[in-house]
């Protein structure tokens, strides 16, 4: 309710009579903190999602959630296609498209007899061993393709993501699950959601950011490193243009890199350590050692979830150019408008 005052006072004090956007803060005392407001200029596509459309969660006692960090913005209709198809195959990842958002809530299942690789390093080599090369055997063909097949650049689409859903993202939520159960056990008064986040957030290699470092750093060429980033893209949207048709942004953030002063910016790495350090410190000798194996593996599963992101990447890498080589054969006088076609009516008329 106080939220909604402040908001009202904001809108009344820009005169903004159509309605505001208000940016705000909640904080650790719970006092909110209004940082701008603005008149809304978006207009109808941009109100939030009638109720109605969430119906699907109804009785569902799982948690979905905005997918805000990779589609903060709606998706275009190619991308709501491959959405669909994800909840059509039962690849083992829940996506639901609300009011053209994306929404993902945890899969109801358990995985392909998933076992939790144990040991160090057990991890890293079930994703590089097994997931890369199979990975590869569905994509790598399709990738040296100018113009690959619209159906077998979806069927290996297909493959991938469900092979992620199935095989990768049970495994990553076995080598973390450890750890959440430690903290749980001993550190029951604190909150595990941000315990998780603290220790966790450290500086991983296969991070694109790390690498725009390693280049700003002189460690790595920009060369190596478009050729890494080159089915990536600034959103996870089939119609987001790649690195590689547009690598400005990367060029930029390379440059932005070498401006910024390494002293200046805080090091997650070192807070993430500090805060296993005060926790290792609140424990009795007998569970330290749990805890570092725990902590170990967690973090294990958590840089593999960067290079999974990847993975997905290149998938969609394939279907933007499979959709894009037939807007050329149907001679589109712009081709991305090809992106905002329904995904299955496409694919219908290119069989057709």
């Amino acid at each position: 309710q106080e939220l909604v005052e402040h908001a009202l006072a904001a809108e009344d004090a820009i005169g903004a009579v159509g309605g505001a956007d208000v940016e705000w803060v909640i904080d650790r005392s719970n006092r909110v903190w209004l940082a701008q407001a603005r008149p809304i200029v978006h207009g109808e596509e941009m109100r939030p999602a009638a109720i109605e459309l969430f119906a699907f969660s109804r009785g569902d006692v799982r948690e979905w959630t905005w997918d805000v960090t990779h589609n903060p913005d709606p998706l275009s209709p190619a991308q709501a296609g491959l959405v669909a198809r994800i909840g059509a195959i039962g690849a083992g990842v829940e996506m639901q498209v609300v009011g053209g958002y994306l929404y993902t809530a945890a899969s109801q299942e358990t995985g392909d007899e998933v076992i939790a690789p144990d040991g160090a390093g057990a991890i890293t080599r079930f994703f590089t061993d097994e997931i890369v090369p199979a990975v590869d055997a569905k994509l790598s063909a399709l990738e040296r393709k100018d113009e690959p097949p619209l159906d077998s650049a979806l069927l290996a689409y297909d493959e991938v993501v469900t092979l992620n859903g199935r095989r990768v993202a049970p495994t990553l939520r076995a080598g973390r699950e450890p750890l959440r159960q430690f903290l749980t056990a001993r550190l029951p008064d604190r909150n595990l959601a941000q315990l998780m986040t603290a220790l966790l957030a450290t500086r991983s290699d296969r991070h694109l950011a790390a690498r725009i470092r390693r280049v700003a750093a002189g460690r790595e060429s920009i060369d190596s490193l478009l050729s890494y980033a080159a089915p990536m893209a600034p959103a996870w949207d089939v119609a987001a243009p790649t690195f590689a048709e547009e690598p400005a942004p990367i060029l930029d953030a390379i440059t932005a890199e070498r401006q910024r002063c390494e002293k200046e910016r805080p090091s997650d790495t070192r807070e993430a350590d500090a805060q296993a350090i005060r926790i290792r410190a609140s424990l009795p000798p007998e569970d330290e050692a749990e805890f570092e194996r725990a902590l170990a593996r967690a973090r294990e599963a958590h840089e593999l979830g960067e290079t999974d992101d990847h993975v997905f990447f290149r998938a969609q890498a394939v279907v933007r150019r499979a959709l894009l080589a037939v807007a050329r054969r149907w001679r589109l006088q712009r081709p991305t408008d090809i992106f905002y076609a329904n995904l299955e009516q496409v694919l219908d008329s290119h069989r057709a």
